[in-house]
């Protein structure tokens, strides 16, 4: 029994020690004193004598306890306020101190003013930063993996190369963050499947660079004009998303699943989208300039007005799109880009070529030339270029 209770008094923290001694030390003091009252009444020089080691008791049991409880809380103040320093030196210690005093695991960064810290390289890995502000903070090159930023200030917060893996950000302001180079694999943006606004101001953070693999922002309504240039936004789910003028430009996409999202006026030159899922996508004045959508599901997609020069549709299930008025478009120097390779790509009756007709089996390799959309192989150019019969080049595998 008696190491039970050792054990058990050990895990407790430093405050919650002086709390029991404090309980202990009055039951103490109260026994003590009824024994000497009622069981063993003390006259005279005695009852004084007992009077007076009474009050000392009281005195280190009571007041000491109480007032080594206001100077932890004390401790916590100044930590935080250190914390929130501009001086990276001073608020990573204070993180740090946190840390092994075990308050960073009880919640005292929860709403905390943390705004214009300079809090790079902290190690804040499974910390509730609930509703905490961190309008222009420094986080760069941070350790946030399961961090929880929910309902959190994060206007202007630079998130360079930080490590933010399954971190929860719903419901936090995003306004003009920056994520360079930050890995958000699995990161979590909405507070359950029904949400439809997620993060606030989404749209004017920028991802430059960062891992977004498998992240769900399925029916988010409010991501029109995000940026997302140079990302790895492989198994990424869009599904049913409002996306509209939103910058891809240089990112994989690969396996992602963007079906029934609006996608109007976006941007996805120099893309990976391989294998994506765009079925009833509405990609409408979207510009697709040298993207691979190899093997992609495009079935009853609405491409019309879209710029594909240059790009890969090998393989592509293309059932029901429509292309109306699409083209090549040129490039900054104004010349047409190459055309598009439509290679083994599948068509039926339902889907719409750029003049406006239906496509159907009589439509010959000319008529597809008309629109740059090359329909058969050079296999001389192919073997030339591939003589051992290496795999295509667009077939990218992950």
């Amino acid at each position: 029994m008696l190491d039970w209770l050792s054990a058990w008094y050990k895990k407790r923290t430093a405050k919650t020690k002086r709390v029991i001694v404090l309980v202990v030390g009055l039951s103490g003091v109260s026994i003590f004193y009824l024994l000497g009252r009622f069981v063993l009444p003390l006259q005279g020089p005695d009852e004084g004598l007992f009077t007076e080691i009474v009050g000392i008791l009281v005195t280190v049991f009571v007041i000491d306890g109480l007032r080594s409880i206001g100077t932890d809380t004390e401790v916590k103040k100044s930590l935080l306020r250190r914390a929130a320093s501009t001086s990276n030196e001073t608020a990573k210690a204070a993180i740090d101190e946190l840390r092994k005093t075990g308050l960073i695991n009880r919640g005292v960064l929860r709403g905390a003013d943390l705004s214009g810290a300079c809090l790079c390289g902290a190690m804040l890995e499974n910390v509730d930063l609930s509703g905490v502000n961190l309008e222009n903070a420094d986080l760069s090159d941070a350790y946030l993996d399961g961090a929880i930023l929910v309902d959190a200030k994060l206007c202007r917060t630079k998130f360079h190369r930080t490590t933010m893996v399954k971190v929860q950000l719903a419901g936090s302001d995003l306004s003009r963050t920056e994520f360079e180079k930050a890995d958000l694999t699995n990161a979590v943006f909405k507070r359950n499947c029904l949400d439809k606004d997620g993060p606030r101001n989404l749209p004017s953070a920028k991802f430059i660079e960062s891992k977004l693999i498998g992240v769900d922002f399925s029916h988010l309504k409010t991501m029109q004009g995000s940026t997302f240039s140079k990302c790895d936004m492989r198994r990424t789910v869009f599904e049913n998303c409002t996306l509209e003028r939103s910058n891809f430009t240089e990112s994989d996409l690969r396996k992602a699943i963007l079906t029934e999202a609006n996608l109007q006026y976006c941007d996805f030159a120099l893309c990976a989208l391989d294998d994506v899922e765009l079925q009833n996508a509405d990609l409408q004045y979207t510009t697709l300039t040298e993207a691979n959508l190899s093997r992609a599901n495009l079935k009853q997609a609405a491409l019309d007005y879209t710029t594909y020069g240059g790009s890969i549709f090998s393989e592509a299930i293309l059932f029901g799109a429509s292309f109306v008025k699409s083209k090549l478009g040129v490039d900054t120097e104004g010349k047409s880009y190459a055309e598009a390779d439509f290679v083994d790509a599948e068509f039926d009756i339902r889907t719409v070529l750029p003049d406006g007709n239906h496509w159907n089996s009589s439509v010959d390799e000319d008529m597809f030339g008309k629109f740059g959309m090359r329909r058969i192989r050079d296999v001389s150019s192919y073997m030339d270029e591939y003589p051992d019969n290496e795999s295509d080049p667009s077939n990218r595998q992950e």
